[in-house]
């Protein structure tokens, strides 16, 4: 293992508000993690270089003026502009303003953390102007307020915090790189529909029967807009309804399986396993010791 080297100079306000975080065996195993998480009002001497940490960073500027140094570029960070870097490559940012930095940031990790970070690389620039900026300072500090009261259910809900932070990152990226196309009404019904009978048996021709269109077009249109296959959003929304009802319920697995739209336990239990690495039964178990 490569070792960590790390430089900084705290120089922050005295109520700036920087928590470690300690997560558990289930979390780490399963999903998006907190490893440290803050708010820092940086003053003029404030700096932090570091390499070889197994960590990912997202630092979004409130006020002020930061620079970052990052795989052999340097950048300026003004408000409303955040960054995503990988932790393992050398990095190093400070306040680059005599008016200071005022900073909100988390850094994460997880099973599926670096997957992210590789298509955000491939398809975004270093530096994003977030569409949304208070909405997505607001994450950060739902992130730092649920860090700070600690429940059964932070871990989880943090997961979904980080989740929304990183799908805002790449569909704000996205929009400086290319036009935004609009999903057509026909398909955002088609989506309304399926978020609503997800569980039901809808194949894709009785969608281009009920939506009067072309089930090739509609295939093919539906995965431009949407991602993935009609199949794959259905399936998708099986399993996170599965989730929750593994985690807050007491219903056998084969009840879940039913419940979610899917009759045979054997192929329920396959498709989960594929999309979440886990059976059903460890995944429950695993947030049961979070109780």
């Amino acid at each position: 293992m490569r070792r960590l080297i790390e430089k900084y100079n705290c120089d922050i306000a005295k109520d700036s508000v920087w928590i470690h975080a300690s997560p558990s065996p289930a979390a780490k195993s399963t999903f998006f993690y907190v490893q440290e998480t803050g708010s820092f009002k940086c003053r003029s001497k404030y700096f932090t270089e570091r390499e070889n940490q197994n960590s990912f960073f997202i630092s979004y500027t409130l006020s002020g003026q930061g620079m970052l140094e990052y795989q052999g570029k340097t950048f300026t960070v003004s408000p409303g502009q955040a960054f995503f870097i990988d932790c393992m490559d050398h990095h190093l940012y400070k306040t680059d303003s005599g008016q200071g930095w005022d900073t909100c940031w988390v850094h994460f990790n997880g099973a599926n953390a670096r997957n992210y970070y590789a298509l955000f690389k491939k398809n975004c620039p270093t530096i994003v102007n977030v569409k949304d900026g208070p909405a997505f300072a607001k994450t950060i500090f739902d992130i730092i307020e649920r860090q700070t009261r600690f429940t059964a259910e932070t871990e989880l809900l943090c997961s979904s915090l980080i989740m929304s932070l990183l799908t805002d990152l790449l569909r704000s990226a996205s929009s400086q790189l290319v036009p935004i196309t609009t999903m057509p009404a026909y398909l955002q019904r088609v989506v309304a529909y399926l978020d609503k009978h997800f569980a039901e048996s809808v194949s894709l021709d009785d969608l281009a029967a009920m939506f009067s269109v072309s089930k090739y077009h509609l295939a093919r249109r539906f995965k431009q807009h949407v991602g993935i296959s009609v199949h794959e959003y259905q399936i998708r929304l099986r399993i996170n309804l599965a989730k929750a009802l593994l985690t807050s319920s007491a219903l056998p697995i084969s009840d879940i399986a039913r419940t979610v739209g899917i009759d045979h336990v054997s192929h329920f239990i396959s498709l989960f396993k594929t999309r979440v690495n886990d059976t059903p039964l460890s995944y429950r178990k695993k947030w049961q010791h979070l109780d």
